[in-house]
């Protein structure tokens, strides 16, 4: 912080499970709700390519798709949430089949 300064300031949780060469990490966010990231160990002078390949393998077996994925940091969320909702109790996540009611009212 002292050199580079700060653009934000993250507050999260986060589980480390391991699945082969695979880090599952599962975070929970303050603010922003559970997220889950796949980091996939390379071996020396392995192709990335593989790495994500398996990783497309494990989201496949997980029953994550594309269209769950996000390429933002957190910081990143949580400033764009700052600009648009001026409120700290708010989540931010994805629809599930329990929401119908309560989304088709608003």
């Amino acid at each position: 912080a002292a050199a580079y300064g700060t653009v934000g300031r993250v507050r999260k949780r986060r589980v480390l499970v391991t699945y082969g060469r695979t880090r599952i990490h599962l975070d929970q966010v303050d603010g922003l709700g559970h997220f889950l990231e796949l980091e996939v160990v390379l071996a020396d002078g392995e192709a990335e390519d593989a790495g994500v390949a398996e990783a497309y393998a494990l989201m496949a077996r997980l029953g994550v798709r594309d269209a769950d994925l996000v390429d933002r940091a957190y910081v990143d969320l949580l400033a764009e949430m700052a600009v648009t909702i001026p409120t700290d109790d708010v989540s931010v996540r994805r629809l599930a089949p329990a929401d119908a009611s309560a989304h088709r009212a608003l």
